[in-house]
């Protein structure tokens, strides 16, 4: 048993700290959670049937840990002089960085809807799962993600959040 979870814990280590670190912006902060989170796998290894089943229940360990540490942040960005955030649209560097603060600013369940549909392709159903709702209800808190970033933009480059996730989310 030991032995499964050193190689699971190896193996998922740096995906689990990447999730963590999509939902607080904060490296430390993510260390800290994947590390609590892979002690409380270790601690129900017993009751997962497969590496799936674990992995599983340590997102859902930071997600639920980092809903519970989120506190509202106070938004200051760049405005255009219609009063919405200027995005970077050609320089990929700054608009990496526009959209990771856009995302954190998101309420905690929203935000981890959105890193988990976009930034680790996961499906709805997966989604759902890891969050620990229905599945309309993780469409419903991507769907309410991408809006509140979309209403911050200038209505000609809103369009820019869907290209932002879509072309970057992966990387």
């Amino acid at each position: 048993m030991n032995g499964d979870f050193r190689k699971f814990a190896v193996r998922r280590e740096r995906a689990l700290y990447r999730y963590a670190h999509l939902l607080t912006g904060d490296h430390t902060e993510a260390e800290e959670l994947t590390r609590d989170a892979l002690g409380r796998t270790q601690a129900t290894w017993r009751r997962h049937s497969d590496t799936a089943g674990a992995e599983l229940y340590a997102r859902r360990a930071i997600t639920t840990a980092t809903a519970g540490r989120w506190r509202p942040r106070t938004w200051f960005a760049d405005r255009t002089r219609a009063g919405h955030p200027a995005v970077p649209a050609h320089d990929n560097v700054a608009a990496d960085s526009w959209i990771r603060d856009e995302v954190q600013s998101l309420p905690p369940r929203q935000r981890a809807a959105l890193v988990l549909r976009y930034y680790e392709r996961l499906t709805d159903a997966e989604v759902a799962q890891i969050l620990g709702c229905s599945v309309p209800t993780a469409r419903a808190r991507t769907s309410q993600a991408l809006d509140t970033l979309r209403s911050r933009l200038d209505p000609e480059t809103a369009h820019l959040v869907d290209q932002l996730l879509t072309t970057r989310g992966a990387g």
